[in-house]
């Protein structure tokens, strides 16, 4: 799939532009603690989501991003109090135009450049150039 520039992309469209992609697995170990209230925040593009009360506010130290909770439950393990690692692995493709994707917590633009992530249940975000090369591996093999 070849999309076309400033383009909103529904799911199939994701589905379509990940499918045969390189699958992907977290290297960064993240701090979490569970949202007690609906918190908006704003991306590195600049889109405003919104999480909701019970969701989690990860960061790597160098970012932060929210996650629903239970997507949080079946793709994050603990591995010491507060600190856990992403244990899914995803999918992902680099953009060569800018793109808005309706996310769990409302639409986010990705650049040219930036990288689409899904992970197994579907769900799928932006991620700048720079953060995924920082957060994310290749499967080799």
């Amino acid at each position: 799939m070849t999309p076309r520039a400033d383009s909103t992309w529904t799911p199939s469209d994701v589905r379509n532009f990940l499918e045969g992609a390189q699958s992907y697995r977290s290297r960064v170990v993240v701090t979490a603690k569970r949202l007690g209230e609906q918190v908006t925040w704003k991306t590195a593009s600049g889109s405003n989501l919104t999480a909701e009360a019970g969701d989690w506010l990860v960061s790597d130290g160098e970012s932060s991003w929210t996650v629903a909770a239970d997507v949080f439950a079946t793709t994050y393990r603990e591995v010491g109090s507060g600190s856990f690692t992403k244990t899914a692995l995803v999918v992902a493709r680099q953009l060569a135009v800018k793109v808005t994707i309706a996310t769990m917590e409302g639409p986010a633009t990705g650049n040219a450049g930036d990288w689409v992530v899904r992970n197994p249940g579907g769900d799928a975000w932006p991620v700048p150039d720079r953060e995924f090369k920082r957060r994310y591996e290749p499967v080799v093999g």
